[in-house]
């Protein structure tokens, strides 16, 4: 659930980077994204005359601030939004930004802002440029590179204790439970106020039709599918979760990894994972010595940049790649109501052979990087690598993975007055968009 609010210009006591959260402890507190950043400043003795704050159109589940000190010094400030593990995120990063590869670390407060460098002429990639033949070899070289980031540390140290996609999916779809009830009680009452109600032709087999009434108008509600709501509770029902683990992980399945009775999740292979790869979170950073900014971008592995690792976490396998077709059929800057719209006619094109060949591609790369760089998978050989996870069924598997993943995920962030208003991303029917790939397989 989305517990902070960005007030509106009208409430004549603030503005619109004056933002209210909600503590540990359940008070209220503001958070000025102006003083936040003064704050800053004096701490690291920087003398300034102006702080100009202006929020952007970026980041889904959290808020980005665009910020220009007298002029010269910019810095961007995010304002989270969702509660996930900061430090781990924050380690991921520093690691990037010594390679290069993202904006550094300015100042912190995990429970709340983060300012981050501002790196200067980097644009976004464009739709075009991530379908080439190139940029798919530049794919597979990041996500395999991030899957390795960790490798190089304190070998002694378990990160993948810290952080695993099956804890993380079980705190997940607790915060799912709780943000879905919290939109159904504000549901119910606003139904009730509002004098709500469904007619249905019993001579048509066409839906139900919803409307309500505002200042005595009758208006149809649209704000999201009621169907949509109605599968959401079947699937926040008390151990969906497990269930749904065992059905894409059944016992059959894990008896091919290790020998034994005692067999479970934790017996798959994990692999540090970033878990939101798509478009929009690559970027594209100039080199001048060799092209120019009107020039057509020539992109390699050194000018393309993978960043926002708020949700990296250790994952199985081919999560990322996988992830990374399925984000391709949506649009998540479409600037209306419900600030998403689906570019394919059916999220089943995912089980194509097109995608699966791209997908055994990755694994073949990644098979050879791991063996030049004499990382050991669990005692697994190159072959028994391949054979195991090179499988249609595998890729199945994942495909059901991502998609459940995402799901859940979606639900944490539901805001019943966004809906209503239509001022807020949809996210009642785009977690059941990403639902539909992990139940087409049954269909």
């Amino acid at each position: 659930m989305i517990e902070s609010k960005i007030l509106l210009k009208e409430n004549l006591d603030t503005n619109e980077n004056i933002i209210l959260k909600t503590d540990k402890e359940g008070k209220i507190i503001t958070l000025d994204c102006e003083d936040i950043v003064k704050s800053y400043l004096k701490k690291k003795s920087i003398n300034y005359s102006n702080v100009n704050v202006k929020k952007t159109n970026e980041g889904l589940s959290n808020y980005i601030y665009y910020v220009i000190i007298d002029n010269h010094l910019k810095l961007f400030l995010k304002i989270f939004n969702n509660q996930i593990d900061r430090k781990f995120e924050e380690k991921i990063i520093t690691l990037n930004a010594e390679q290069g590869n993202c904006a550094g670390i300015l100042d912190t407060d995990c429970n709340y802002y983060r300012i981050e460098e501002f790196l200067e002429n980097i644009k976004k990639l464009e739709r075009k440029e991530i379908h080439t033949d190139r940029f798919f070899e530049i794919l597979i070289s990041k996500i395999i590179n991030f899957n390795f980031l960790l490798s190089k540390e304190n070998k002694n140290h378990n990160y993948q204790k810290e952080k695993d996609v099956f804890g993380v999916m079980q705190q997940t779809f607790i915060n799912a439970q709780k943000s879905f009830k919290n939109f159904k009680c504000k549901f119910e009452d606003w139904k009730n106020i509002n004098e709500f109600y469904i007619t249905k032709d019993n001579k048509s087999e066409s839906a139900p039709k919803c409307f309500y009434k505002l200042n005595n108008i009758e208006k149809p509600f649209d704000a999201f599918d009621l169907k949509n709501y109605e599968k959401i509770e079947f699937y926040l029902a008390e151990g969906k979760l497990t269930e749904i683990f065992d059905g894409i992980f059944p016992k059959d399945f894990l008896s091919k990894l290790r020998q034994g009775s005692d067999i479970g999740l934790t017996d798959i292979p994990l692999f540090l994972s970033h878990n939101d790869v798509h478009l929009h979170n690559f970027l594209f950073k100039p080199n001048f010595h060799n092209e120019g900014i009107n020039k057509e971008r020539n992109l390699n592995e050194e000018n393309v940049l993978l960043i926002d690792y708020e949700y990296a976490c250790f994952n199985v396998f081919g999560f990322d790649i996988v992830n990374f077709f399925i984000e391709g059929f949506f649009n998540l800057e479409f600037a209306e109501y419900p600030f998403y719209e689906k570019l394919e006619k059916s999220t089943k094109n995912i089980y194509d052979k097109i995608y699966y060949d791209k997908y055994l591609k990755f694994l073949n790369e990644f098979s050879k990087e791991f063996t030049i760089k004499g990382i050991e998978i669990d005692d697994i050989s190159k072959l028994e690598f391949i054979d195991l996870f090179g499988t249609y069924e595998y890729y199945i598997k994942i495909c059901k993975l991502a998609s459940i993943y995402w799901f859940y995920t979606a639900l944490q962030f539901l805001d019943f007055d966004c809906n209503v208003s239509k001022i807020g991303f949809n996210y009642v029917d785009y977690s059941i968009d990403r639902l539909s790939i992990y139940e087409s397989f049954y269909n």
